[in-house]
Order: C-alpha cells, then structure tokens, then sequence
C-alpha cells in the first residue's frame, strides 16, 4: 500500500510539474503576442533595457567608491555622448563618403567579375562546368545589381521617409535615457522591492537568475562591442594601408556584421576582393583577400574567445563550442545568442550544483569553472536584495 501511495504521490508530482511547464509556456506565449502587439510603444523602454544592462556596472562601480548613483550615471553617460559624437564627427562622414562610392562602382564591378568568370570556365569557347552553375552565378549578379540600383534609385525617397521618423527616433532615444536614468538610480531598490513580491522559498534562486543574466547579458555585449570594433579597426587599418580602394567603409562594414560571429569577414573578404581587383590588380585583390582572411583567422582563434570568455566568464572551448552548436542548430540566430545562452546555462547549473551538493565547484585558478572576478553587476545573491553588502568599516 505505501509502495502504490508513493508511486501515485511521483505521479501525481509529475502531473503537476507537465502542466506547470504548460502554463508557463502558454504565458510565454501570451506575452510574446502582447509585446508583439505594442512593438511600436516599447522602443523606448528596449533601448533604455539595453543601456540599463551595458551601463549598470560602471554606475555600480562608481557607486561603491563613494560617487552618488546620480553623479555616477551623468558620468556614464558623458563617456556615451562623446564617443557617439566622437563617431560622428570623424567616423561617418568618410564612411558615407566610401559607401557612397563603393555602392556606384559596385555593379561594374560585377559586371566585370562574372566576364572573368566566363573567361576562366568558358576558356576555347567549351564551357568546363555545367551550364547551371554558370547560369546560377548570372542569377546571382543580376540580382545583385538589381538589388544595388533598386536601392540607389531609391535613395531619395528613403531618405525622405526616414526624414519623418527622425523627430520619432529622438523622441524614442530621450525617453530611453530618461527611462534608463531613473532605473539605474533607483535599481537597487527596485530589486530589493521586486524581491519582495516573490516567495521566500525561491527568492535566493531568483535573485541568483537575475544576477547571473545581468552579468552575462552585460558582458557579452561589451565583448561583442569590443570585438566588432577590434576587428573593423584592423580590416579598415590593414585594406587602407594595403591601398585598396573603400578600405575603411570595407572594414566598417567588416567589423559590424562581425556581431554575427564569421559573416563580417566573409562579407569583407569578398568586397576586398571585388575592389581590390578591379580597382587595382590581381595581386592587389589577393594580398586583400590574404587580410582579412588573416584577421578572420585572428578573431576566430583567439580574439573572440579570449574576450567572451573573460566578459561572460565562459571557457574559449566552450565559447567555439558553443558558437559551433548554436550555427548546427539554428542557423545565423543560434551563433549571434549562442555564447549568452551558454553563459547562463553553465551559471545556473554551477549554482543548482553547488546547491546540491553543499561543494565548491568554481575556484578562483579555475578553467572550466572560474569563480567571476567581481559582481559587476553589484546584486547581491545571498539576501536577493541588489544592494552590496557593506563592506567592514563601512556604516
């Protein structure tokens, strides 16, 4: 009798646990429609999120040292307009200069290399590949070149209509600093109060679920920001000093599809190529090519992973690993969340583990699994509050 009671109590448990998962996924998905249904209304709240996750450490840092929270955002924010201004002043204007012109040479370009192409596969006349290939790579630059003049012969009334969403834009950026200035004066309380509405008996492992994404989530754009702009900086450095023409838009361009782990050099490659060759010679395209093939091969080995892994506290293995897995699975989405995702999930089971077990997995000489050098983002996890402990001699 106490086997079968035991045996209906599991599944009953069971039961109870299929459609808990059930529920949540339904509410899952009712959000996800609501939100989808007030896109518009909350740009300015993703934005200040964003901002919120990117500027929550250095304002917590400044915090600790004694700077009030107030003082420590208008500094974070100095840091940001002036880098943007920084940009804007130097940066885009050769940019849009360069894009400008690659954009008009573009089609010739194409033009020339599929002639090329016909050269080199079609060399007495007798075609060396089937005719489908041949026929592809035609499609393929034609539609190209379609795509490049549709977009130049639109370019007025583009510019028109992204005229009228300028006044819309600045509206969203403001209230995004003003939403991110009051969530990052008052977060600690904020947490310490949203800490409040959930049960006692997880709150410990829902405060630990929202440091361990803040931190990882923070991280990981700081890496990819700081990626993206290693490697545009070395493509544009490398292409200019290399006398190909649009080096520097090249590289740009380079560096910020580079967000997508491996595709900014492959689209940087290709145009590097294309300019390099006919607006120079042969050799010039190859030792361009040769490049960014080289910083490609930089990034990959070591830059990316040595900078995630230190951001998001996440081996270099597991960092290709997973970047690796994430393409395999889901394609282009699966690389760009692949190492956040991964961050997390080894960040929670460290936890549940050392939960379990009562034993310390992470060490501070660790490999697989480091103990992170500081909360960065200043919450602490044993009182679910957000606030840091006070430190000894500290009122």
């Amino acid at each position: 009798m106490t086997t079968l009671g035991s045996r209906r109590e599991r599944w009953t448990a069971l039961a109870i646990e299929v459609w808990a998962t059930i529920g949540v996924l339904a509410l899952l998905y009712l959000v996800g429609t609501v939100i989808g249904r007030l896109a518009g209304a909350l740009v300015p709240f993703g934005l200040a999120l964003a901002l919120v996750v990117v500027l929550r450490g250095p304002v917590d840092r400044l915090a600790r040292h004694r700077v009030p929270r107030a003082l420590a955002i208008a500094v974070c924010y100095l840091g940001a307009v002036i880098v943007v201004t920084v940009a804007m002043l130097f940066i885009l204007p050769a940019f849009g200069e360069q894009i400008g012109a690659l954009a008009t040479a573009l089609p010739g370009y194409l033009d020339k290399a599929y002639k090329l192409w016909l050269q080199v596969t079609q060399p007495q006349g007798t075609p060396v590949v089937p005719g489908w290939v041949t026929t592809a790579v035609l499609n393929l630059k034609d539609t190209t070149v379609k795509s490049i003049g549709s977009i130049s012969s639109q370019s007025i009334t583009i510019a028109f209509a992204a005229g009228s969403q300028i006044v819309t834009l600045v509206i969203d950026v403001v209230l995004a600093l003003i939403v991110a200035f009051y969530t990052l004066l008052d977060l600690p309380k904020l947490l310490e109060e949203g800490m409040r509405i959930v049960p006692e008996r997880f709150r410990e492992e829902t405060a630990h679920g929202v440091a361990t994404v803040s931190r990882i989530l923070g991280g990981w754009m700081r890496g990819a920001f700081i990626d993206t702009l290693v490697v545009g900086a070395l493509i544009a450095t490398g292409l200019t000093v290399l006398g190909v023409p649009y080096g520097f838009a090249i590289g740009i361009i380079g560096g910020v599809l580079n967000i997508v782990p491996y595709l900014g050099p492959v689209v940087a490659a290709a145009l590097a190529g294309l300019a390099g060759l006919f607006g120079g010679s042969p050799w010039l395209a190859l030792w361009a090519v040769a490049i960014v093939f080289g910083v490609q091969q930089f990034d990959s080995l070591l830059l990316y992973p040595r900078i995630m892994s230190k951001n998001v506290d996440l081996h270099p293995v597991l960092v290709v690993f997973s970047l690796l897995t994430g393409a395999t699975l889901f394609g282009v989405p699966g690389m760009l969340l692949a190492v956040p995702v991964a961050a997390i999930c080894k960040g929670l089971f460290v936890y549940y583990y050392e939960r379990r077990t009562q034993q310390s997995l992470c060490t501070e000489d660790g490999v697989l699994f480091r103990t992170p050098k500081g909360d960065e983002d200043g919450a602490s996890v044993e009182d679910g509050t957000g606030q840091q402990p006070e430190r000894e001699g500290e009122s």
